[in-house]
């Protein structure tokens, strides 16, 4: 699911959302470091739906 994580700013911060886990993942950050995370998590899932 490609919309599991959602990047949400509030000014100058901007925080990520697990939507299917209903928990924030990492708040008052840069847009920047939400994306890089967000793309880590994705991998990880990718390489644990692959191995599976």
């Amino acid at each position: 699911m490609t919309n599991r994580y959602v990047i949400g700013r509030d000014g100058v911060f901007a925080t990520l959302w697990d939507r299917q886990d209903r928990r924030l993942v990492v708040e008052n950050s840069t847009e920047e470091h939400c994306r890089r995370v967000r793309d880590i998590l994705l991998a990880e899932r990718a390489a644990t739906v692959k191995a599976a």
